[in-house]
């Protein structure tokens, strides 16, 4: 077989191959649709109750001093240099 057509049928493979993926990821996403609301709804509120966190501990910081107002949190201050290119 010449390289021409060896590579032609690679390509046709790697087309259809693409093809039956994105064809069985689709028939799975429909499938765990729920499942994927479920991470994608519970991904929203853990992002939001870290926010509230994050804000609690820098709240109760500026009121108390304490870089660990409450267990299982804490402050961290970072010092940022930025340099004059001259």
């Amino acid at each position: 077989m010449s390289k021409s057509r060896l590579s032609h049928r690679q390509g046709s493979s790697r087309l259809f191959c693409l093809s039956l993926r994105r064809k069985r990821l689709a028939e799975w996403e429909e499938q765990h649709a729920e499942l994927l609301s479920d991470i994608a709804e519970n991904s929203q509120f853990l992002a939001d109750a870290e926010e509230l966190l994050r804000e609690a501990t820098i709240k109760a910081y500026h009121e108390t001093g304490s870089k660990q107002p409450a267990d299982g949190v804490g402050i961290r201050e970072l010092t940022k240099l930025e340099y004059d290119p001259k």
